[in-house]
């Protein structure tokens, strides 16, 4: 187990999102659940596997970065690259499309194929 991945586990829903550049609706936004056990993150949408993937953390960069390797189609075998940091109370994460550069910060803007997410605790 990666001792790295500590302050990802657990259940949590998620509090906004945006990707490339735009907001998701706040209906959409409220079904949103992420899920670390032992090593493989599962991301659902109104009760659906939206992601999945075998996961690996580095705590020690700042920002932290974490790498999925895709167990669920579509981009199943592709890696995923984004950073994160946990605030004690909220989880944020900014992760590029399978296959794209790893995000350089907490943004995103029109065009970049980069999600950032606001997660608390479920």
């Amino acid at each position: 187990m990666n001792d790295n991945l500590q302050a990802l586990r657990g259940r949590w829903e998620m509090i906004s999102a945006v990707r490339d550049g735009q907001p998701l609706g706040a209906e959409f936004v409220a079904t949103g659940r992420y899920e670390l056990l032992n090593d493989v993150t599962t991301v659902r949408f109104r009760g659906q596997v939206f992601m999945q993937g075998t996961t690996r953390a580095d705590a020690s960069a700042t920002p932290g970065t974490v790498d999925y390797v895709l167990t669920h189609s579509p981009g199943r075998g592709k890696k995923q690259l984004g950073i994160w940091e946990h605030d004690g109370e909220t989880l944020r994460i900014c992760v590029a499309l399978p296959g794209r550069p790893r995000p350089l910060d907490f943004a995103t803007r029109l065009g970049d194929d980069l999600t950032l997410m606001v997660w608390r605790p479920a």
